[in-house]
């Protein structure tokens, strides 16, 4: 291997890198919290407070006590705070936090 294809190698690697950071940049939002009752709930969608929001395969779950949950102990009627994600238009839930009670009126 001689140093212009080495040169030419990182150019092309440094583009890509750079290339790929603007990408998740752009598309990614900040992250939106939304707290209140679960009124509905299926294995990819749930409804909090009349919104519905697609649940992705690796949402993060944590019980009243903080510790790591899965995705059958959630309940319609309990409350919880969700964490969201916009990608590509569209709302995903990122992780979920169940609670005793509303913290703020609903």
């Amino acid at each position: 291997m001689n140093l212009r294809t080495t040169v030419s190698y990182q150019v092309y690697l440094t583009f890509i890198l750079i290339l790929s950071g603007n990408f998740i940049t752009t598309n990614a939002a900040p992250m939106i919290q939304l707290e209140g009752k679960i009124l509905s709930l299926s294995r990819d969608t749930i409804n909090v407070n009349d919104m519905f929001f697609k649940i992705i395969p690796t949402v993060k779950i944590f019980a009243v006590d903080g510790s790591s949950s899965n995705l059958s102990s959630v309940r319609v009627g309990n409350y919880a705070r969700i964490e969201i994600q916009k990608y590509n238009g569209k709302l995903y839930v990122d992780s979920l936090y169940l609670m005793t009670k509303p913290t703020a009126n609903e």
